[in-house]
C-alpha cells in the first residue's frame, strides 16, 4: 500500500511541476531572449557600416523571416549557414536562433548541439557562450539526468555571472520537480535577497516562494 501512495505522490508533484514551469518557464526564458536581443542588436549595429555586416544584416533578416512563417527546418539552416559564415554579434546570435529553429521543428539533441558548440566557442564574447549553456538547460530539463542539468548549471550560479538570475530560477524549478522543496526555496530566496537581480526575476522568484509555500528557512 506505501508503494501506491508512493506513486499517487509522485503523480501529483509532476503535475504541479508541470503547472508550476508553464506559468514560469516561459517568462524566465523570454526576459533572457528580450535581454540578449539587445544586447546582440548592439554588437552588430556598432559595425554596421561595413557592407560585410549589411549583408549579414539581410540573411539574419531573411532567416527571422522563414522561422516566423513556420518552416523551423529551413529556418534552421538558414541561421545556421549564417552562424558559420558570421563574426562575433551576428555569428553568436544566428547560433541561438539556429537552435531556436530546430527546436521548434522537433529537434531538440540538434539544438543542443547548437548551444554546446556556441557555449565551446573561445572565438565568441562569453556572455553569448553562457547564455548558449542556459539555453541548453532549458532544452534539456524535460530529458536530461539531474546530474546532467546541474553540470550544466553550476558555472551559471555564481556571483559573477551575468544570467545567474535565469540560472537559479531554473535550479529552483529543478528542485522543486525532484521534490526538493527545501532546496527550491533557498534557490528563489537566494534570488530576491540578490540586490543585483533584476526586479522581474526578483518578483517571480517571490511569487514561485509563495506557490511552494514556507521560507527559505522552513524544511522539505
Amino acid at each position: 500500500m506505501s508503494d501506491v501512495f508512493r506513486e499517487v505522490d509522485e503523480d501529483v508533484r509532476h503535475e504541479q511541476w508541470r503547472k508550476l514551469f508553464r506559468a514560469y518557464g516561459g517568462y524566465i526564458i523570454g526576459a533572457v531572449v528580450s535581454f540578449v536581443m539587445v544586447f546582440a542588436g548592439s554588437i552588430a549595429w556598432s559595425e554596421y557600416q561595413t557592407g560585410q555586416r549589411q549583408l549579414e544584416s539581410q540573411r539574419y533578416v531573411t532567416a527571422s523571416q522563414t522561422l516566423s512563417e513556420g518552416a523551423a527546418s529551413l529556418a534552421a539552416q538558414q541561421f545556421g549557414s549564417l552562424a558559420d559564415d558570421a563574426a562575433d554579434g551576428y555569428g553568436a546570435l544566428a547560433r541561438l536562433r539556429e537552435a531556436d529553429a530546430l527546436a521548434q521543428a522537433g529537434d531538440v539533441t540538434g539544438a543542443v548541439a547548437a548551444l554546446d558548440r556556441l557555449a565551446d566557442d573561445g572565438d565568441a564574447d562569453m556572455a553569448f557562450r553562457d547564455l548558449a549553456r542556459l539555453f541548453a538547460v532549458y532544452q534539456l530539463m524535460d530529458i536530461a539526468s539531474r546530474g546532467e542539468l546541474d553540470r550544466r548549471l553550476e558555472p551559471l550560479l555564481s556571483e559573477n555571472s551575468p544570467w545567474r538570475a535565469s540560472a537559479r530560477e531554473l535550479s529552483g524549478l529543478i528542485a522543486f520537480r525532484a521534490g526538493e522543496i527545501s532546496t527550491a526555496r533557498k534557490m528563489f530566496t537566494t534570488i530576491v535577497e540578490d540586490s543585483a537581480t533584476p526586479s522581474t526575476a526578483r518578483s517571480r522568484a517571490a511569487g514561485l516562494l509563495a506557490i511552494i509555500g514556507g521560507s527559505a528557512g522552513e524544511g522539505g
